[in-house]
């Protein structure tokens, strides 16, 4: 069995047996480091070096969508210091889709961002990546002029998540992939959901990988 596996069954049994994850009380263990659960890395919170919001669950779930559901393109709303977006960006260079991602401010090469021995981390030169106010006209239209050209794997991760699902998912083309961080079930916009018939792709792994991630297929 390969955490790479693309048989869901196998995935989450080999899951469970590399974290122990089930038997965490994940709150009380963020506040005592002292004593962590199996799968230390799975909040390890650096990749390639980087600072990434994300836990390493989550990456396991971006391969499987882009085995699942082939895209044209990835598209990344919030770069903050730039863990996860290198692995998207790389994840697209090897399968050869177009890669972008945006943030107000570039943090990429930040003095805090940084790996062991405090070298800095440099990944501009690297990462395809804008900054802009994606709320702003000229950086928001950009968006999503991109977007109505290809199906998009759409990752919504910057400040205000449930403004830019709005602001961006009604120009993705069916078939496109739109991902959010930070799911808490309150983001209004099971409207959105409902009226675009987007299907709700891998919530159990997302859920149990404690991944805080959500994704939707648009069906329309």
């Amino acid at each position: 069995m390969s955490l790479f596996s693309h048989n869901p069954t196998e995935f989450k049994t080999l899951l469970a047996e590399r974290s122990n994850y089930r038997d965490v009380d994940y709150k009380t263990w963020l506040i005592d480091l002292k004593k962590p659960p199996g799968m230390l890395e799975i909040y390890a919170q650096h990749l390639f070096g980087a600072v990434m919001g994300q836990t390493f669950p989550a990456l396991f779930v971006f391969e499987w969508l882009l085995n699942f559901y082939p895209v044209e393109q990835i598209v990344e709303i919030g770069t903050g210091c730039g863990g996860l977006t290198v692995y998207l960006q790389t994840q697209a260079n090897i399968r050869g889709l177009d890669f972008v991602t945006y943030d107000a401010r570039c943090r990429l090469d930040d003095k805090n961002n940084r790996i062991m021995a405090n070298k800095p981390v440099k990944l501009k030169e690297y990462i395809n990546y804008r900054t802009g106010n994606v709320f702003e006209k000229d950086t928001r239209d950009e968006i999503r002029e991109t977007l109505k050209k290809k199906v998009t794997l759409l990752y919504c991760d910057n400040g205000n998540k449930p403004k830019e699902m709005k602001t961006f998912v009604p120009y993705c083309l069916k078939g496109s992939i739109v991902g959010t961080h930070d799911w808490n079930g309150q983001f209004g916009i099971e409207g959105m959901i409902k009226e675009l018939k987007m299907e709700l792709l891998f919530e159990d792994i997302c859920k149990e990988g404690m991944t805080k991630m959500r994704f939707w297929r648009k069906e329309t």
